[in-house]
């Protein structure tokens, strides 16, 4: 399975979560406890970004090389009613509860003319594991790797980094069908290439946005080979359904637009979010409000930040909880994306 996964398998441990912290947000994964708190919840998994607190220290968690701006969380703690199976495939880490799997390796990035090379050896590695483990179902991707705009035309580290991953997955029998919700973001001071898959023993449902162009439709002019992800993935539940939206963006049909306007961007990404939740009934109470990151290339001021977040609380509801992140989006014009986590109420 090539380089990723020639060391000897790690040891096994079991972990549970305790109280959380006013700087970290609680995710909690479909379980048949419709009433799991953080006190009798065992986490999974923790994204961990670059803020005022200390970074986690749990082996089921990385630290991603995004500074976080305002004063926003700094950290999500995926928590289960189930305990987590944790361990190493090589240089992939997994944790696994009952119906989930998180999948994650942080690697040294290397060189731009490398980077489809690697991002195939690190896909093949995440879906190994994650389909020895018994998840097939590809669920959520996140990939954060440096300099992502960096390279002319079709050497962009982008276009190549789409290369890799979608040769990995067509490697590994999956189509446009079975592809996850996706981001991909650049990390501006980084230097490391950090990927978290999200999988499922149970299928999620693939959803498309009827104001974009799939993103593994875009044409030729996007690059040699279209990115491998859905706008979003909703997954049913016992007690709750989870939909999984992608990092979105000011894209209408497969075009950026609003160029060199932020709050046009940001009315547009809304637009998109919208159209993605539209007619769903989300959940707005305790652990399951909606769950946001916003990831923001330039830097801007407090004042910025407030009239932002007061934007997307009139369009997504006020009890959204938000990270905000300085990355680089994919397209260099586009000035911020923002992806999302809802809890829906079961058809």
């Amino acid at each position: 399975m090539g380089k990723l996964l020639d060391r000897p398998k790690g040891s096994i441990d079991r972990e549970a979560v305790g109280n959380s912290s006013s700087s970290s947000y609680l995710a909690p994964l479909n379980t048949a406890d419709p009433d799991m708190s953080d006190r009798s919840a065992h986490k999974i998994f923790s994204f961990c970004f670059r803020g005022r607190e200390e970074s986690a220290q749990s082996g089921s968690a990385i630290n991603i090389e995004l500074d976080v701006l305002g004063n926003s969380a700094a950290t999500e703690d995926w928590i289960s009613a189930s305990p987590a199976t944790t361990g190493m495939n090589g240089a992939i880490h997994y944790s696994c509860c009952q119906n989930y799997c998180f999948s994650w390796l942080d690697l040294p990035a290397e060189e731009a003319t490398l980077v489809s090379r690697q991002a195939g050896e690190c896909y093949d590695g995440l879906l190994h594991t994650a389909k020895t483990n018994g998840y097939e179902h590809l669920l959520r991707a996140w990939n954060y790797y440096p300099s992502i705009n960096c390279g002319a035309g079709d050497d962009e580290r982008y276009r190549k980094f789409s290369e890799g991953r979608a040769q990995a997955l067509s490697d590994h029998g999956y189509t446009p069908a079975h592809y996850p919700a996706g981001t991909a973001v650049g990390t501006q001071s980084g230097q490391r290439m950090q990927i978290v898959l999200l999988s499922g023993k149970q299928p999620g449902q693939m959803v498309e946005n009827p104001r974009q162009t799939s993103a593994y439709n875009y044409p030729r002019e996007y690059g040699p080979t279209s990115p491998s992800f859905a706008r979003a993935s909703h997954h049913e539940g016992t007690h709750s359904d989870q939909l999984f939206v992608s990092g979105t963006a000011s894209i209408v049909g497969s075009a950026s637009t609003h160029i060199d306007d932020f709050w046009g961007q940001l009315d547009e990404t809304l637009r998109n979010i919208e159209e993605l939740i539209a007619d769903r009934k989300i959940v707005r109470k305790q652990d399951k409000t909606p769950l946001l990151r916003v990831y923001i290339r330039n830097t801007v001021n407090e004042d910025t930040l407030a009239r932002m977040e007061d934007r997307i609380f009139a369009q997504l509801g006020r009890e959204s909880r938000l990270i905000l992140l300085q990355a680089d989006i994919c397209r260099a014009e586009l000035a911020l994306e923002i992806e999302g986590l809802f809890w829906l109420e079961p058809a």
